[in-house]
C-alpha cells in the first residue's frame, strides 16, 4: 500500500495569527521552466492541508484505500490521518483514556443539537451519542470572528478543529474544544434518503 505523508498547517484558522514574510530568492524563480508541463492525475492527494474544507474535501473525494495510506506529520511524528479526524465518542474515549497524540489538535464531527449563548462564552453542544457530551466552546474575546447565526448551525452536521479538552459537568465527563473564529467549523453536505 502507497503511503502519503500530508503536512497539516492550521494556524492561520487563529484570527490572531501573524503571518512571517519570508523573500524568496528571484534565482530559485528563474529555475522553474515555465514552459514545463504539469500533468496532476487524478488520485494525487495534497501535499499540505491548511484549511477544514481541503480536509473534508480530502476525505470525500478520494476511495477508503487512498485515505488509508495518508499519514500526517504531527511535531514530527507520523500517525494515520484516521487517528486525528474522530467521531465525539472516540474523542471522549481518547481523551479520558489520556491516549490523545501530545499537542495535536483534532479534527471532530458530529451534529449541532444547540447553541447556548452567554455574555462571555458560547457553547455549541452536538447531539449526544451514547451520552457522550461534547461542546465548542468561543469565548468573548473572538466573539467578533464567529458569525454564523443559531439556525445555520442546528441540526448541521459539522467538522471542527481545535484541542479538546476535559470538562467535569453534572458529574459527568464531558468534552471541550475550544474555537476562536467561523474557520474553526466546515459543514459536512449528508446525503438524504432520495440522495442514495
Amino acid at each position: 500500500m502507497k503511503e502519503t505523508i500530508i503536512r497539516i498547517n492550521l494556524s492561520k484558522l487563529d484570527p490572531f495569527y501573524e503571518s512571517k514574510e519570508v523573500e524568496k530568492d528571484t534565482e530559485q524563480k528563474k529555475k522553474k521552466d515555465p514552459s514545463e508541463v504539469k500533468i496532476k492525475q487524478d488520485n494525487e492527494t495534497p501535499a499540505s492541508i491548511g484549511s477544514l474544507k481541503s480536509v473534508v474535501k480530502l476525505l470525500t473525494s478520494y476511495e477508503p484505500d487512498i485515505l488509508s495510506g495518508i499519514l500526517v506529520n504531527v511535531k514530527g511524528k507520523k500517525v494515520p490521518i484516521s487517528s486525528i479526524i474522530v467521531d465525539q465518542v472516540k474523542a471522549h474515549e481518547l481523551l479520558w483514556a489520556n491516549e490523545l497524540i501530545d499537542n495535536s489538535g483534532y479534527f471532530v464531527y458530529g451534529t449541532v443539537d444547540a447553541v447556548l449563548r452567554r455574555e462571555k462564552v458560547i457553547y455549541i453542544n452536538f447531539k449526544p451519542v451514547n451520552n457522550v457530551k461534547f461542546s465548542l466552546v468561543l469565548f468573548d474575546k473572538y466573539f467578533k470572528f464567529f458569525t454564523y447565526k443559531d439556525e445555520s448551525l442546528i441540526g448541521k452536521t459539522i467538522l471542527v478543529y481545535g484541542f479538546l479538552k476535559k470538562n467535569i459537568y453534572k458529574d459527568k465527563n464531558t468534552n471541550e474544544l475550544q474555537i476562536r473564529s467561523d474557520k474553526y467549523i466546515e459543514f459536512i453536505k449528508t446525503q438524504t434518503k432520495e440522495e442514495n
